[in-house]
């Protein structure tokens, strides 16, 4: 890192605590006039679905936590388990909890949770194909109102991660009534969460009114505006001219925020990890796997592209997920060694490897496909780069379409489960997420270990040697962890970037 990025990682630091600068913003109007109060924040994608189980989409995510609630969450920063819809739970036995809900929870329609609604929203997420890598192995039919308050959540194997997983985003709890009026949750999200939906716009907006039951404690603004900026110059424009009060910022923009007096740059460190895949059916020789991890090199991506923001990363888990390991060498950048196994596998520079790497919108990852094109054509692999919007990526890499791909994965459970399980267990492959279409006997037998012990011991030792065989095999190469930057105005105050990758906008208020 150069001595004047260095500086601006810390300035970030700072600023995630402190407010600076000076200046006036009059694009909101004073709430405490009478007049409404708009929060309105660029997001850099757009949503697939406000379906809590209908997607597993990271900046989806970010929108569904705004409507619905899980019975839990990961505390941010112990990792120990809260509560939300839930008062309290114990382990019933091994194939079950119970859960003791917390009442007088209202639905957006008026309704009040109750524990029909529960047992309603998990055994349906159990048999919705695109969270199976979250609650695949539920049972739904064995889902249980015991009384008005009290629930019990049962699964198809022993199953140890089970609280971490009810608190991923896709555990949103649902109002069975309004389901069965109207059968669509994406047209119709009621949910149990501080915002309910007023007009969506596809590719353009959704607004939010502030729900004046919520059981929490009340936004402090009236209405949510979340707007979708793809391109990360629209939404530094958006954000400078006041457009936007806080917007998700791209690495290289970081720098201008900073510099600004009007503005105030957040950083956080978070679970996720920011990998190329390789596809081990259409590249099937792991010399050639092994070969491209170490004729790209991650950490000039890392210091150049992203600008040496995040951890370099060498192995499947970032380090704040319980079961990582942090002693795995990996493939580092060794081009003659590239060059040895491309040797062995048939390929040099006359005979060169032609391969297609798959990359969606996101301008940042598709400078990492230009950085591993460039590097890789350095070894003999001709690489072409394919850009799809998102949606008809994540078709493509479920279908298993491409050579290799850029992406990234938050591990939103903090357990090691969710981080390895829907990427590498053979169950997996395809949309629930193992788009390396990794096929691994042993990796599958150490996974269903660490997922059905509930010796936390034996699902480290399990976890431990998974990983280690995960790395040799080759399936991605590891560029980095993840951050979640945002940059808003000085005059927004509660801003709060969360590991898993998720900002709560409700503990956001103006300062006036």
């Amino acid at each position: 890192m150069t001595k004047k990025k260095g500086i601006i990682f810390i300035a970030l630091l700072v600023c995630s605590f402190i407010l600076f600068g000076c200046g006036e913003n009059n694009h909101h109007a004073d709430s405490e006039n009478g007049e409404a109060r708009t929060l309105t924040v660029g997001f850099e994608g757009d949503i697939v679905s406000l379906d809590p189980h209908a997607s597993n989409v990271t900046t989806t995510a970010q929108v569904l936590v705004q409507i619905w609630e899980p019975l839990v969450r990961v505390d941010p920063d112990t990792g120990a388990i809260i509560p939300v819809l839930a008062e309290s739970w114990e382990r019933y036995d091994d194939y079950s909890y119970l859960f003791h809900l917390k009442q007088g929870v209202l639905f957006h329609n008026g309704l009040e949770m109750t524990a029909d609604d529960v047992a309603f929203s998990l055994a349906r997420a159990a048999q919705m194909p695109n969270v199976a890598a979250i609650f695949g192995d539920f049972d739904a039919a064995n889902m249980e109102a015991i009384d008005r308050y009290t629930v019990r959540i049962a699964t198809e194997i022993p199953f140890a991660p089970l609280l971490n997983n009810i608190a991923h985003p896709a555990g949103g709890i649902i109002s069975r009534a309004a389901y069965e009026e109207f059968g669509d949750l994406d047209a119709y999200p009621i949910g149990t969460g501080p915002f309910k939906l007023v007009d969506r716009v596809h590719g353009d907006r959704i607004v939010f009114e502030t729900f004046e039951e919520f059981h929490g404690n009340r936004p402090r603004f009236d209405e949510l505006v979340i707007r979708v900026m793809v391109e990360p110059n629209s939404r530094l424009i958006a954000l400078e001219t006041g457009e936007v009060d806080l917007a998700h910022m791209s690495r290289s923009h970081i720098e201008r925020v900073v510099e600004s007096d009007d503005l105030v740059a957040h950083i956080a460190s978070n679970y996720q990890k920011l990998y190329i895949g390789i596809n081990t059916e259409r590249v099937p020789d792991i010399r050639i796997r092994q070969a491209i991890s170490y004729g790209i090199n991650a950490d000039e991506i890392h210091e150049t592209i992203m600008y040496g923001v995040g951890d370099r990363l060498y192995g499947p888990l970032n380090e704040r997920v319980f079961g990582s390991r942090q002693d795995l060498e990996g493939f580092p950048f060794d081009q003659d060694r590239a060059r040895e196994l491309l040797a062995e596998a048939g390929y040099d520079d006359v005979n060169r490897l032609a391969l297609t790497i798959l990359t969606n919108e996101f301008p940042e990852r598709g400078e990492w496909a230009l950085a591993a094109q460039s590097q890789l054509a350095q070894i003999g692999i001709d690489l072409t780069i394919v850009q799809l919007e998102a949606a008809l990526f994540l078709e493509e890499t479920a279908a298993g379409s491409y050579d290799l791909f850029v992406l990234a994965w938050t591990s939103v459970t903090a357990d090691a489960d969710y981080g390895l399980f829907p990427l590498f267990h053979s169950s997996s492959i395809g949309a629930p997420g193992n788009r390396t279409f990794f096929n691994h006997p042993r990796v599958d037998d150490l996974l269903e270990v660490g997922r059905e012990s509930f010796d936390p011991e034996v699902r480290l030792a399990a976890y431990h040697e998974a990983q280690e065989i995960i790395v040799y095999e080759a399936p991605m190469v590891y560029l980095a962890t993840g951050a979640k930057l945002m940059g808003a105005w000085y005059h927004i105050g509660g801003v709060r970037l969360l590991p898993d990758n998720h900002t709560l906008f409700y503990e956001i208020y103006f300062i006036d």
